[in-house]
């Protein structure tokens, strides 16, 4: 059985892309991972205003990773997974250039 791969490192994400799973809204953003908590820091979509998680429930488990003594690859870890809890919400893509063209020329 063959399997294809694809593979990229943290250094390569720089943007993200964001989609609003609000029946009526849809809305997609996209932004430099630089910006992202600056941008959103509320947490909530940029069009309909939704909030992408529960406050309290989600400060919970981030106060439950930042006072731990994890590392921080495991709180990496631990945060995809609350971003995956969420992805009733908004769906979390990471925009990541095709590097297969180049591969071939």
């Amino acid at each position: 059985m063959s399997e294809k791969l694809f593979k990229f490192l943290l250094s390569e994400i720089t943007l993200l892309r964001l989609r609003c799973r609000n029946a009526v809204c849809g809305g997609v953003s996209e932004m430099p991972i630089g910006k992202v908590g600056e941008l959103l820091k509320r947490g909530h979509c940029p069009f309909c205003n939704q909030p992408f998680h529960d406050k309290a429930d989600w400060l919970s488990s981030f106060n439950q990773l930042t006072t731990g003594s994890m590392s921080a690859v495991a709180i990496f870890a631990e945060c995809l997974k609350l971003l995956k809890a969420i992805n009733d919400r908004v769906e979390i893509e990471f925009v990541l250039p095709d590097k297969s063209e180049s591969e071939t020329d």
